[in-house]
């Protein structure tokens, strides 16, 4: 994403800074703003805080200032914290591991009618690791798509109140 802005980028980072509560371990009970981060002179990120409450699968914004023949050039993007990309990704990986094993070991038990392999049932061993990939990708959709839509619009809310941000208009 790519927006403008009429300030000067030290202005924004000014305003910016003014507006966002900066993080900390007891943010939830500091009511200043919903949004908390970190502003530097030409690089920020946001997030949206809900009050006592952290997702850490939650998108946050990332971006950029640059100085501009009208003023600032505002260029962001979203997306997950680097640790929860890095859990997430040996989280999957374990469970794709793992999870394909015993299931390859509890179907061909099905097939061969035992009721267990090893110490387990061959339903749960079926069952386990569909249920944890499937867990899996609901919570990042879910935090991605349906928790993160209002912590998007909230973020954008204020970067467009407070640096009175216009669209960047991109020809084709």
């Amino acid at each position: 994403m790519r927006f403008t802005s009429s300030f000067t980028p030290d202005e924004c980072a000014y305003k910016l800074k003014s507006a966002v509560e900066p993080e900390g371990f007891f943010v939830g009970y500091r009511r200043r703003s919903a949004v908390v981060g970190r502003v530097k002179r030409r690089r920020f990120y946001l997030r949206y805080q809900r009050p006592f409450l952290t997702n850490s699968f939650a998108p946050i914004l990332y971006g950029r200032f640059e100085e501009s023949a009208h003023g600032t050039e505002v260029h962001m993007h979203f997306r997950l914290h680097w640790l929860v990309i890095a859990f997430s990704t040996v989280w999957l990986a374990g469970v794709l591991y793992g999870g394909g094993v015993i299931l390859f070991l509890s179907l061909r038990g099905l097939l061969r009618g035992e009721a267990r392999v090893g110490e387990v049932p061959v339903w749960l061993g079926i069952l386990a690791p569909l249920a944890l990939l499937g867990f899996g990708v609901a919570l990042v959709t879910w935090s991605w798509s349906v928790s993160g839509k209002t912590d998007k619009r909230e973020i954008l809310s204020l970067l467009r109140h407070v640096l009175h941000l216009r669209s960047e208009q991109h020809p084709h």
